[in-house]
């Protein structure tokens, strides 16, 4: 049986399926900071709007560029960012 591998952009609609590994990971680790630890559900889904917008360059403060934010999805379960 074949694995299904996928590299996609978080979209506020996975939310569901995004936060507990999203929680999982520390505010800052190794050098990698994770803003939306130990948000609620409810803000972990606007901090998800907020990036999906983000990479569409809209919302963003002055000098600041479009960026992207993605997930490894293994068999449609996200495992790491």
């Amino acid at each position: 049986m074949a694995v299904k591998i996928e590299l996609k952009p978080v979209k506020e609609e996975d939310a569901a399926d995004l936060y507990d590994l999203f929680q999982s990971m520390p505010l800052n680790e190794n050098g990698a900071a994770n803003s939306s630890y130990g948000l609620s559900e409810t803000e972990f889904s606007a901090w998800l709007k907020k990036q999906e917008d983000a990479s569409k360059g809209i919302g963003l403060k002055e000098g600041w560029v479009p960026a992207t934010l993605y997930v490894l999805w293994i068999d449609d379960i996200p495992v790491a960012r």
